[in-house]
């Protein structure tokens, strides 16, 4: 008797384009549900390889394996297998090509698949040193040139599932790679290090300006990782010496010069950020110079989320311990911070 999933692998590659649409199709289905998933990851190593051959096809036929893709990228052996199979540069290769139409869809399988250390080691290139760093180096050019155009983006969902239709900035899911690989060291120091031809800080930062939340959210979280981990990382010179940066962080937080960063987590994120930059004597100093105190004072005035506050709260005392650095912004022993009433 015939495996059904055999013979569907099989239709996969069909000379007739209905034929590969329908199974893509199928595929795309079974890959929508838990039960699906757990059938079709029993075929998976002949699975695979036959999806990524249909990347180039009839953009039906891509769609449909695209989304079936990011979805069994949630599962860890799908994820092994796919880095084993290029998947990684060859989702680069296509966001580069600004023609594709499913540059959404790639960018959300980027995302998955370097969720895991393999798939963010495969976007880093770190087995490659000649070539290490320069898929980081197109994902940020993409994501800076694409911000421009972006428009506003409803509230992204909490799964990385890929949607029905893809919104209408569809590399802001770049973001979120972006976050991705900052959760590894190797992945921070590349960022953050001028050595690898000029920090990407700021590129981050850029973006923490843009209408998308999707966008300010994953560049705020990969700031923040940078932050966190400056010190052992050996990069806190690095990112101090990010002027912009800081400035940019410190200007989304507190609304100077621009409006407030609307998203509580957003502005939780960049608090967190300024506060543990602050725990450290250089950083500290860096601060001042920026006039972080005067800053966070304004910022504070707005703020109404309890754990922004208490970041806010936090780099004061600390502040105060520097025994009035710059007496003209130096606030007074209980803050001198006031919250303005919420609007009614």
């Amino acid at each position: 008797m015939s495996d059904p999933l055999a013979e569907l692998v099989e239709l996969l590659g069909s000379q007739r384009l209905e034929v590969r649409k329908g199974a893509a199709v199928v595929v795309e289905g079974l890959a929508g549900s838990p039960e699906g998933l757990s059938q079709l990851n029993s075929v998976l190593d002949t699975l695979l390889p036959a999806l990524l051959r249909r990347l180039s096809d009839d953009p039906a036929v891509s769609r449909a394996v695209l989304t079936g893709l990011v979805n069994l990228a949630q599962d860890d052996r799908a994820v092994a297998q796919l880095v084993d199979l290029s998947v990684v540069g060859r989702c680069v290769d296509y966001l580069k090509d600004s023609s594709s139409p499913n540059s959404g869809l790639f960018a959300m399988l980027l995302n998955n698949v370097t969720l895991c250390k393999p798939g963010a080691s495969s976007l880093l290139q770190l087995r490659n040193p000649q070539l290490q760093g320069y898929h980081m180096a197109v994902i940020l050019q993409l994501l800076v040139q694409s911000s421009s155009a972006a428009a506003p983006a409803a509230s992204a969902p909490a799964s990385s599932s890929a949607a029905s239709k893809q919104d209408d900035d569809p590399l802001g899911h770049l973001a979120a790679v972006v976050n991705n690989v900052t959760q590894f060291k190797e992945g921070r120091v590349l960022l953050a290090s001028p050595a690898s031809g000029g920090s990407q800080l700021p590129a981050l930062a850029s973006q923490l300006t843009t209408s998308n939340p999707k966008r300010r959210w994953g560049c705020a979280s990969a700031l923040h990782n940078c932050c966190f981990h400056a010190q052992p990382d050996g990069t806190l010179d690095a990112v101090l010496s990010s002027t912009d940066t800081l400035s940019s962080m410190l200007a989304a937080l507190c609304g100077i010069g621009q409006p407030q960063e609307p998203d509580a987590e957003v502005r939780e994120r960049l608090a967190d950020s300024i506060l543990l930059l602050a725990q450290n004597d250089a950083g500290r100093r860096k601060l001042w110079e920026l006039q972080a105190p005067e800053s966070l004072r304004k910022g504070y005035e707005m703020e109404q989320h309890p754990g922004v506050c208490e970041a806010m709260e936090s780099c004061a005392e600390l502040f105060l311990g520097d025994n009035g650095a710059v007496q003209d912004i130096e606030p007074p022993p209980d803050h001198g911070w006031h919250h303005t009433s919420a609007a009614a």
